[in-house]
């Protein structure tokens, strides 16, 4: 991702984890760890299908996504950046999100947020088992601050579990091993596109 947070590449492995499909990527919402959604519906939606990823620690994690964006982009936000104000005004568009995004602000604590070297992240899959994934991110050297994430595995059961993910569903479901964001500008609005950076 970039330093906007906007995703810019990812792999079929980090789709399958998250709950989305090839389609999925035509929404500009996607791109964004803050305003992801499927099928149309947000993440913040009560009904939203990313909501049940998360289960009982939904709210938790959404908070903890919105103290390290705002750490990451205090910059961006006080030098009233054009870019980065076109994409709070996206992200607003959301459901729930505005609503959150106040919580957030009221219990504004992002000390050891977005400088931990690990984050934990859970994932509850279909078949109703929890994962717990240890989200990595690094600045990647010479490369106009993109940042390098990475989940891995915090148990055996994990491992055991995307060794099966890894044959099956997503094999046959997903046509490439990484996805660009440059190939689905097409389906943003200018707005969106100036937003994203594409």
């Amino acid at each position: 991702m970039d330093n906007y947070w906007t995703i810019r590449a990812t792999s079929k492995y980090e789709l399958a984890l998250s709950g989305f499909n090839e389609e999925d990527m035509k929404d500009w919402g996607f791109w964004h760890r803050l305003s992801a959604n499927t099928r149309g519906i947000s993440k913040f939606s009560l009904n939203s299908p990313i909501r049940s990823l998360r289960g009982c620690y939904a709210n938790t994690y959404y908070h903890n996504q919105l103290l390290r964006f705002l750490s990451d982009t205090k910059q961006l936000f006080t030098e009233k950046d054009p870019r980065y104000l076109s994409l709070l005004n996206l992200m607003q568009s959301f459901p729930d999100f505005e609503r959150i995004w106040n919580e957030t602000q009221q219990n504004n604590h992002p000390e050891g947020l977005s400088t931990s070297i690990g984050y934990p992240v859970p994932f509850f899959m279909p078949d109703e088992s929890l994962l717990w994934m240890m989200e990595f991110s690094s600045i990647i050297s010479n490369q106009d601050n993109l940042r390098m994430i990475i989940w891995s595995p915090l148990n055996k059961e994990t491992t055991q579990y995307l060794a099966l993910l890894s044959q099956s569903k997503i094999m046959n479901d997903y046509s490439k091993s990484a996805f660009f964001i440059e190939d689905y500008a097409k389906y943003f609005t200018d707005d969106q596109r100036f937003a994203l950076g594409v």
